[in-house]
């Protein structure tokens, strides 16, 4: 219920458009022009964006494309997968 309240109020502020599943920006064009401010907050060697709707990107998640199927990303709530260097290279 404090969901419904809040998009209630959301909508009553900003307008119907409040209630629209997508987003007024591009996702991934966002997360692929910050990849670097990314990998340097995070500390990691490597970082990658990859769409959950590209069957191909969904291969590359390997063992881990099951936390997808369980908790499918949407808009403005994307899926973050951590793998350690040595699963990313066994998969490559």
């Amino acid at each position: 219920m404090p969901f419904i309240r809040f998009k209630k109020d959301e909508a009553m502020e900003v307008g119907p458009q409040a209630l629209n599943l997508r987003l007024p920006f591009g996702e991934m064009d966002v997360l692929e022009e910050n990849l670097e401010l990314i990998r340097r907050q995070l500390g990691l060697e490597h970082v990658e964006v990859l769409s959950a709707s590209d069957e191909a990107a969904r291969t590359r998640a390997g063992k881990y494309v099951s936390l997808l199927n369980q908790n499918p990303p949407s808009p403005g709530e994307p899926i973050a997968i951590f793998m350690s260097k040595q699963e990313f290279e066994a998969q490559y």
